[in-house]
């Protein structure tokens, strides 16, 4: 009896399976050589082809704000920086197989971010090329080009391709939801020394206030997760949906998300939700009748009680709100007071050197060599606290992180993207499918205030330029399919119906 050609694949597929199998398996024989673990990767990624081509946009979306490193590359990358490059690339491998995979970008955001793009690589190859402590060099700073070129790479990988409108609130809900990943840097801390090695895939510094020898015991990676819960509930319910009757719990929730938020001792976080907040209330056109007077209710509610309460507080929430006049333990208040004093100082020696990079950007390359004798004689006392943060170039303000690195050239890229992205974000606000209503509020609401906050009170260029890029890249990549479809409606000679401004955002069932 013979075999038929027809039923030779799944013995095929058997056989190589086997063969898979103990290659891998003499590998792990000895699984500290360092060949062995590039070769168990290699044989992973080429397994894993199938489902990357297909899931890779998703997987983009969910890494941005998950803090998980590449522990197998040297310098421990954030992971979404490896997979912006993977995802761009299968993009690509899927329109040369087939034109009508061509990608979807929109140049409008696209040209300023490739001409920051050009920015980037020209200054760092004439301050000092692409320096980088993990390879060995004198000058560091390297990883920091690493991330803005990702960041730019993110944006056309995730815009690349529309988004079905059915996946629409799984990939918007993914994007904020993986800031959840964010808790286990401080539940490995807790777990003790046995665990630390998973530092090697979590963020440790998510966990730098545990250890810590302060008297203010400080939660970022707790503080993170609470971020990314309140910004789902607004995403999905909105200001309207939060306060709802028929919804009683959801108020309740968000109002524990912020408790816990505080838990990190960030004045930032309340300043943040509460520029969040006002853009949201706007956007939801919400300042007009009974939400305005609950408004002002739940406000002084707030303030009462926080006044009758606030020096019995754990001493980490207390100094998140160190920044309202009320009064707080002396603890709290002069922790935050020492952080603001050697800002300040060090912004006043920075500012005068702005006109000396205009031209030509100071780059993120600094001397090794400088910064650890800097450091060490900043631990001594011998010089300044923020003497050493001048050197590495974070200097703790967004605009500075953007126009000392690159110039005003890299400042007006950026500028030039920021109100491109804003205005395609605004655009989908206006003219998106209502029942994308509460994505295109909230993405438009957060990319405002983020941006309002980066420019005016606290960033860092290279860390939080993802956030913009991914931000508008996800709401085109949603309205992409919705877009095309106004377009093609126009072009048949029927309009769809457009949901003017004043017009309800979201939802309350």
């Amino acid at each position: 009896m013979s075999i038929r050609t027809a039923n030779l694949g799944p013995l095929v597929a058997l056989g190589v399976s086997a063969l898979i199998a103990i290659l891998l398996g003499v590998a792990l024989a000895n699984p500290q050589n360092a060949q062995t673990i590039l070769g168990l990767g290699a044989t992973l990624g080429v397994l894993l082809i199938p489902w990357l081509m297909k899931h890779h946009q998703l997987l983009l979306v969910a890494l941005i704000n998950a803090p998980i490193d590449t522990f197998f590359f040297p310098g421990r990358p954030d992971l979404w920086a490896f997979v912006s490059f993977l995802s761009l690339g299968a993009s690509l491998l899927a329109w040369a197989l087939n034109e009508r995979n061509r990608p979807q970008w929109d140049m409008k955001v696209g040209w300023p971010l490739l001409v920051l793009l050009a920015v980037v690589i020209v200054t760092a190859q004439m301050r000092g090329g692409l320096g980088s402590k993990v390879l060995g060099s004198g000058s560091w700073g390297g990883m920091r080009y690493v991330l803005v070129m990702s960041a730019i790479v993110a944006y056309f990988a995730i815009s690349a391709r529309s988004i079905h409108p059915g996946a629409a609130t799984r990939f918007s809900s993914v994007y904020f939801l993986s800031g959840l990943v964010s808790i286990i840097s401080n539940l490995i801390f807790i777990a003790g020394p046995s665990f630390f090695f998973l530092f090697s895939i979590f963020s440790y510094e998510l966990a730098f206030f545990q250890f810590s020898e302060g008297t203010i015991q400080r939660y970022t990676g707790l503080a993170w997760a609470a971020a990314a819960g309140i910004n789902w509930m607004l995403l999905r319910y909105g200001i309207r949906g939060l306060t709802s009757f028929e919804r009683f719990w959801r108020l309740p929730l968000f109002g524990a998300l912020l408790g816990i938020g505080l838990m990190g001792g960030f004045r930032s976080t309340l300043v943040l939700l509460i520029v969040l907040l006002a853009f949201q209330f706007i956007f939801e056109r919400l300042y007009k009748g009974r939400h305005l007077v609950g408004l002002v209710g739940v406000i002084v509610l707030t303030l009462a009680l926080l006044i009758a309460v606030g020096d019995r507080l754990p001493l980490s929430i207390q100094r998140s709100l160190t920044f309202l006049p009320i009064e707080f333990s002396p603890i709290a208040r002069e922790d935050a007071r020492s952080t603001w004093e050697w800002r300040a100082e060090m912004w006043k020696v920075v500012i005068p050197e702005v006109p000396k990079y205009l031209l030509l950007g100071k780059g993120f390359s600094y001397s090794a060599t400088d910064f650890y004798l800097t450091s060490l004689a900043v631990s001594q006392g011998s010089l300044a606290a923020y003497e050493d943060t001048l050197i590495s170039g974070n200097y703790h303000q967004g605009i500075l992180t953007l126009i000392i690195p690159f110039g005003l050239p890299g400042f007006l890229a950026f500028a030039w993207f920021a109100a491109a992205g804003w205005w395609v974000l605004f655009t989908n606000y206006r003219r998106g499918r209502p029942e994308f209503n509460h994505i295109n509020t909230f993405l438009l609401s957060y990319y405002s205030a983020r941006l309002l906050f980066y420019l005016t009170l606290y960033g860092q260029f290279d860390l939080d330029l993802i956030i913009f890029t991914s931000c508008v890249a996800l709401g085109k990549a949603i309205n992409g399919q919705a877009h095309q479809a106004a377009t093609d409606a126009r072009s048949k000679g029927t309009v769809e119906p457009v949901r003017r401004l004043g017009e309800p955002a979201i939802a309350t069932g």
